[in-house]
Formats: structure tokens, C-alpha cells, sequence
């Protein structure tokens, strides 16, 4: 794909260099990464077994539900299961996020017959309307939907329609295998009402996002203080199905919350992918920390037609040559926009995205000679970018 004029020129529009220098300084940056650093060292295994089990344990311990997910087939039979008699049930909200679509989550429910919703931070789409749905654009992350009517409109018919849903079928961003306990960061604060009005949550997690809860604790301390300036997100940590004891110290369920909680847990490959290729080391956690340091390169992988920066998801999305070469652009576009702000990065990062790199051009047979204008072609796109 030739980075096209107009993207580039949308692009600084929202992210030339002295607003990226106003928003998060480098020096914060460093901190911060180190910190990421030390938890990917704390984080490196090869086998899940024990962590599966521990996981199991624990999210059964809380009266969460527990599915694991390898296939197409497991993920119906998980939904089948977790949302029980069909006919009983109304509207389904879906979130757009990678589990959620790359799982297809709208084609299982198609096929149960199911009324459902697609939401999406600006827009609410009934699922028989064949409405496409890109990956949000970076600029959202800039955007302040205080005051802002389009975004109130949207989060009022959310609202109404999730008390007429029995159902809502999201994603966290982090799973604690230690005390079953799923983390979700809301950027566009409308997260908080799949978790809780509808009476039913079924919230699908890649296996990529297990950490220990004080992991993932220390890792929201250090994004809280690198964004703190700028960013105002609230943070979610779910423990178990709602449940109060506030009248006469009965245990009630289903309250304030959902009634019922479930975590499908998808593999799909990727812990094989984990243990071969990245030797372990997880890439989630920096992934994620630079679609939010630096949304404008995860608006580059949404172009590119991929769900963000993890290159374990970059390297399962990818099913074709082309996709392959867009694949390497936007990988060497990952490693030149830390090299362009001078940022010391784990060598086991940049080792990893090369060991991805090998694999794509291996699988595809992507020549030497085409690897080169590809790497041109992410060099250009980061001068061109924050040029002065």
C-alpha cells in the first residue's frame, strides 16, 4: 500500500510534533517504558497450562463463568451456553473491539437468530444494517466528547436501548489470573454500561492478556502518570457477578449489575504463536501502551486493515501477500517511531518484531529487494509525519 497525500496530510493536521511534545513529554515516555521493560522480564513463559488452570480457579471461585475458546465451535456452544434459552432473549449488545469481530461475534448470533447491536464510541448500529465498521480513527483519542451533542446523543440511546438488552458482549484489557479479577480501561466512558445494565456480561479476552493483578495495578499506575496531564479515562476492576448485602445483610444478586458473568478465554493460536515465534515474551502490554503514546500509528494499522499495534494480532490478521507487506510497513513504522523520539526500547521488543517480520516474508516470500521500498516507504511516512 503507497501511503497516500491525504492521509499523511490528515495525519499532521492532528499530530504534528509540538502538540506530541505538549501531550506526553519524551522523558515521561522513557520512564514509562522502562516500566514495561521490567514487567515484560516478570511476564516471559513458553507454557499456559498452569496459568489456564489457575485462571479457571479463581474466575469459578468469583461465580464467574469460565469458557475457554479454540474454536468456532467452542465460542457458539460458550455463547449458547452462557446466554441460555435464546428465545428469551432481546437485544444483544456487541462491542466492536478485536475479540469481539475477529471472532465474529455478529455471525454466531446471526445464526442463533438474534437481534443485536454493534457499538461503536460515536454510533449505535442495528446488526442487520450492513454498516462497516472501521477501527476508531487515532484523532478520536483527542477528542473531548465533554459538551459535545453528537457523542450525547449516542450515549443516551445507549443507555436506553442496554435496559432492553439482556445481553452485552465486550472485551477487558487485562485479566488477572491471580485473583480472576478483568480490567477495563474506558477512553470514550460508555464501557461502564455493557458491564452493568444489561443482566448478562460475556466478556472475551486473548490469552495475551493475563498478568498477576499487582502487574497489572503497576501498570495502570505508570499510564496514569504518564497521561495524567491530558487523558481522563476511568478504569474498571471487575471481581465477580453484581452481588449487595446493603438490606438486612442478605446476599442479592444481579442488583447493580449483571445478574451473570462470564470470560471466554480465546487462544486460537496465540499461545503457540507466544511460546514459537516470540519466545515467550509477551508484546501486549507495549503494544497497547503505544496505540495510546502514539495513536496516529495505530491509526496507520487501522488503514492498513488491522485491529491495532500487537504484532501477535498483526501476525494472525495477516491471510494474504498483500496484507503481509502492509504487515511490514506498519511494523518497521512501530520500531523507526521510537528510534525518531530517541526512546530506549527492550532489545526483546525489537528482536520480536523482527522474529514477526521473518515470519511474514518467509510465509509470503516477500523478497529482499521488496523489503527494502517497504522499509523507504515507513522512513518517509515517519519524516513526513513530524516533520517540523
Amino acid at each position: 500500500m503507497q501511503l497516500q497525500k491525504e492521509v499523511l496530510e490528515k495525519l499532521q493536521t492532528t499530530f504534528h510534533t509540538e502538540r506530541r511534545k505538549k501531550i506526553i513529554e519524551t522523558s515521561k515516555i522513557q520512564k514509562f517504558l522502562n516500566k514495561l521493560i521490567e514487567i515484560g522480564e516478570e511476564n516471559k513463559q513458553k507454557d499456559f497450562s498452569a496459568e489456564l488452570k489457575e485462571v479457571k480457579d479463581n474466575l469459578m471461585e468469583n461465580k464467574i463463568n469460565f469458557y475457554p475458546i479454540k474454536d468456532s465451535k467452542s465460542l457458539s456452544n460458550a455463547l449458547q451456553d452462557f446466554m441460555g434459552s435464546l428465545t428469551d432473549e432481546t437485544n444483544v449488545l456487541v462491542e466492536v473491539t478485536e475479540e469481539c469481530i475477529v471472532n465474529e461475534i455478529p455471525s454466531h448470533l446471526s445464526t442463533f437468530r438474534l437481534p443485536y447491536y454493534l457499538v461503536h464510541p460515536k454510533t449505535l448500529a442495528n446488526g442487520d444494517e450492513n454498516t462497516n465498521f472501521h477501527a476508531v480513527s487515532a484523532e478520536d483519542y483527542y477528542v473531548s466528547f465533554e459538551n459535545n451533542e453528537t457523542f450525547a446523543a449516542f450515549f443516551d440511546r445507549l443507555k436506553n436501548l442496554s435496559r432492553d438488552s439482556t445481553t452485552a458482549i465486550s472485551s477487558a484489557d487485562f485479566l488477572a489470573r491471580d485473583t480472576g479479577t478483568l480490567t477495563i480501561i474506558d477512553k470514550y466512558r460508555y464501557r461502564s454500561i455493557l458491564a452493568t445494565t444489561p443482566k448478562k456480561h460475556a466478556v472475551m479476552v486473548n490469552i495475551d492478556k493475563i498478568f498477576t493483578f499487582y502487574q497489572i495495578i503497576d501498570l495502570l499506575g505508570a499510564l496514569s502518570r504518564l497521561t495524567s496531564n491530558y487523558f481522563d479515562w476511568n478504569t474498571y476492576v471487575i471481581s465477580n457477578p453484581s452481588r449487595t448485602g446493603d438490606i438486612e445483610k442478605i446476599i442479592v444478586y444481579g442488583a447493580h449489575g449483571p445478574l451473570k458473568l462470564g470470560v471466554m478465554l480465546v487462544d486460537g493460536g496465540r499461545s503457540q504463536l507466544l511460546a514459537e515465534i516470540f519466545q515467550g515474551y509477551n508484546p501486549y502490554p507495549l503494544a497497547l501502551s503505544m496505540e495510546i503514546m502514539f495513536p496516529e500509528t495505530n491509526f496507520l494499522a487501522n488503514l492498513l486493515g488491522f485491529s491495532g499495534l500487537n504484532p501477535l494480532s498483526v501476525l494472525q490478521q495477516t491471510q494474504e501477500a498483500q496484507q503481509a507487506r502492509n504487515a511490514i510497513i506498519l511494523l518497521k513504522t512501530m520500531e523507526n517511531t521510537l528510534q525518531h523520539f530517541n526512546l530506549e526500547i527492550d532489545s526483546e521488543f525489537l528482536t520480536m518484531l523482527e522474529r514477526t517480520e521473518t515470519a511474514l516474508t518467509k510465509k509470503y516470500a516477500v523478497t529482499e529487494e521488496e523489503q527494502t521500498k517497504l522499509s523507504a516507504e515507513s522512513n518517509n511516512f515517519i519524516k513526513q509525519l513530524y516533520k517540523e
